[in-house]
């Protein structure tokens, strides 16, 4: 949709409409009426992720766009952090304010401050170089121009209307089903830290009180939330720095086996098990590499990117919506039967998919995209060209092989 209608008309509108339903929640009185309403916040909800990254890739290069991507990936992190804290403080002080039970203040404050961002979005978000928002005070013509340098120095095609044909191409390409599979499996494997505090609430003292308060239940995991803010950073930082993707997620993969082997294991001492829950947080920053990997592999077709991108989403939330259900049963806390040892299989199958992908880049996909952009070398000749440091150098072997003089025709 945002192809054909603007990003800074379709995403606020969608998030002033999910923020209007947040405030809602406050009003129900029967489990159904939850399920309707979540149910149409989460389809309100579905286009704010890829199409907040369809703008990153329009905007930024290869060379910095990891880096973009984490630094918006941390901000649920740092709502996650923002709702455990304001949790314990409504819990604290607007429990049964005005004849309203602190959750049903919790939606009042949330649809609130939802909708007032969302009108503040007619004016923040910039739309494409292409299609510049006139609305967007703050974005002034030089930007626009250095923007449009860019994408014709690194051979990025324009955002086009979605079509049929973009979906008939994309089934086509191996890419689709790499990154379908990929994403998935990345983010349902490091699905336990949203368990952390059900572990928390379920600790005892010997007299059968509660080890942590509701308030410390909610604030505990803030901690978690600031270790995954460093990491994301840290991860897309290096991710762009070094021009490496799967090496990035790879990493997380190996350190992600840590904590799903020590909490599998489970007959360990209390402190290792508060370990490994906090070390479930240093491997949520994949989504940022792989998506930045994902528009380096298409560089020429956005249309093909947008479809990639939704599609790998979309199929996330459809197996997300009843695995964890499954994997995760709230009626074995604190001690999963299965969910750790899946976590583990996720992770190796992670591994395999990006060993597999790194040779279909290598093998295929990389030389394809070098003769298209061969292709349209000679139209495009009076663009400027890109320096050394901007071809390729993720790639070192293949620098080894192309001189710099032929090199700087692909990218």
């Amino acid at each position: 949709m945002i192809t054909r209608i603007r990003p800074s008309w379709w995403l606020p509108c969608l998030e002033f409409c999910w923020g209007l339903l947040t405030l809602a929640l406050y009003k129900v009185n029967d489990p159904k009426q939850i399920y309707a309403l979540r149910a149409f916040i989460g389809a309100f909800e579905a286009s704010a992720y890829p199409g907040a990254l369809m703008l990153f890739m329009s905007w930024y290069t290869p060379r910095e766009i990891a880096f973009r991507i984490g630094f918006y990936h941390s901000c649920q992190s740092i709502g996650n952090m923002m709702a455990g804290a304001l949790q314990a403080a409504i819990y604290n002080s607007l429990d049964g304010h005005s004849g309203l039970a602190g959750w049903r203040w919790m939606f009042v404050i949330d649809g609130i401050i939802t909708m007032i961002y969302a009108i503040a979005g007619f004016w923040l978000i910039p739309d494409f170089p292409s299609m510049p928002n006139p609305w967007a005070f703050w974005l002034e013509p030089r930007h626009i121009e250095i923007a449009v340098e860019r994408t014709k120095r690194f051979r990025r095609s324009d955002n086009k209307k979605f079509t049929w044909a973009t979906i008939k191409r994309t089934v086509k390409m191996p890419l689709l089903y790499f990154f379908i599979t990929l994403y998935p499996a990345s983010v349902l494997a490091q699905a336990g830290y949203q368990y952390f505090n059900l572990f928390l609430k379920s600790l005892l003292n010997p007299d059968g009180s509660r080890v942590w308060s509701t308030a410390q239940v909610n604030a505990i995991p803030i901690g978690g939330g600031a270790i995954t803010i460093v990491m994301v950073w840290g991860w897309a930082f290096v991710s762009d720095y070094f021009q490496t993707r799967w090496l990035v997620v790879m990493a997380q993969a190996v350190i992600g086996f840590i904590p799903s082997i020590i909490l599998a294991v489970w007959n360990v001492p209390l402190g290792a098990k508060y370990f490994a829950w906090f070390a479930t947080y240093l491997s949520l920053a994949t989504a940022p590499p792989i998506f930045a990997w994902m528009s380096d592999l298409s560089p020429h077709d956005a249309e093909q990117r947008a479809f990639v991108l939704g599609f790998s989403i979309a199929f996330y939330y459809a197996v997300g919506a009843w695995s964890n259900v499954l994997i995760w049963p709230a009626s074995q806390v604190p001690h999963y039967r299965v969910a750790w040892q899946c976590s583990i299989a996720l992770w190796a199958l992670v591994i395999v998919l990006l060993c597999a992908l790194r040779y279909t880049e290598l093998k295929f996909i990389r030389p394809r995209n070098r003769r298209i952009a061969e292709e349209n070398y000679d139209e495009a000749a009076d663009l400027p060209q890109p320096s050394a440091k901007d071809i390729d150098a993720k790639d070192a072997a293949l620098d080894r092989v192309t001189s710099v003089g032929t090199a700087k025709h692909y990218v």
